[in-house]
């Protein structure tokens, strides 16, 4: 395996734990405030040690692409071989998919609001914020696979 293939490979697995860290950490974290008072002490507790899991998994992940930035500080010929045009397309396709998402899951506060359930402002930009990296996160990791 050349390099390349071996950073290529160790990138996406860091993006995949990224994406499972920030999702755990970020969704628990919403559900715990969500629930508020009204969640049992247990479930309080299960949702704490699922965010704090998710938030290790998370800070694991970005560790896990330090050789990654390593071998790109020293090589600026392996940089461009990384960022080559179908790195940046597939970029492109994923962040307009997550700004996609951010637009459509504005449509929660609304409903929510409609049905006599309005949704406090904290927890609407976590939400907003959720679904905006998980989906490019994911977008790219889809992309990217052709």
């Amino acid at each position: 395996m050349s390099t390349i293939d071996e950073l290529v490979s160790i990138r996406r697995r860091a993006l995949i734990g990224v994406l499972i860290g920030f999702g755990a950490w970020q969704a628990a974290d919403l559900a715990d405030r969500f629930g508020g008072d009204a969640l049992p002490r247990s479930i309080h507790a299960a949702l704490g040690a699922v965010t704090l899991l998710g938030a290790l998994i998370y800070i694991a992940g970005l560790l896990w692409l330090s050789p990654v930035f390593k071998y790109l500080k020293a090589d600026p010929e392996l940089r461009l071989s990384l960022n080559d045009e179908f790195v940046q397309h597939v970029r492109l396709r994923a962040s307009s998919f997550g700004f996609g998402a951010v637009l459509a899951v504005q449509a929660v506060p609304i409903v929510a609001a409609v049905a006599g359930v309005p949704l406090a402002g904290d927890m609407v930009a976590r939400l907003t914020i959720l679904v905006g990296v998980t989906s490019a996160l994911s977008a790219f990791l889809v992309f990217e696979r052709g």
